[in-house]
């Protein structure tokens, strides 16, 4: 992250650090990725699913058939307040300079990182 801010600085951009301009959405994004999932699912044979689907990708979709019309409002309000603080937060700044993901790689084949409180891929 350091090796890109240098490059900008590099180039002349002046950069202003930013600290976090919304609460963790994870909840929100949770309800979204789970009723696209169940989406995707609907589509397909039961039998089909068990047999080409990673589990882990199956257990979100069979729980995103039971996410309620109340859970996905809230949610979308989530998402609304989200994209007003963004879209403020980019009328100010032309750039946003941040790590792709909050955790290193890890191993080829672990679906998950080993990590307290880590339980699933969504996690």
């Amino acid at each position: 992250m350091q090796h890109a801010v240098s490059a900008f600085e590099d180039l002349g951009a002046s950069l202003d650090p930013v600290g976090p301009i919304f609460d963790n959405p994870h909840d929100a994004f949770t309800v979204f990725f789970r009723a696209a999932i169940a989406t995707f699912c609907r589509g397909l044979d039961v039998t089909l699913r068990r047999e080409i689907l990673d589990l882990g990708f199956a257990e979100m979709g069979e729980s995103g058939l039971r996410i309620d019309l109340t859970a996905y409002l809230e949610a979308e309000a989530v998402r609304r307040e989200f994209a007003t603080r963004v879209n403020l937060l980019f009328a100010e700044y032309d750039l946003l300079l941040t790590p792709q993901l909050s955790v290193t790689a890890f191993d080829v084949g672990c679906d998950y990182p080993d990590r307290p409180g880590k339980r699933s891929w969504l996690g």
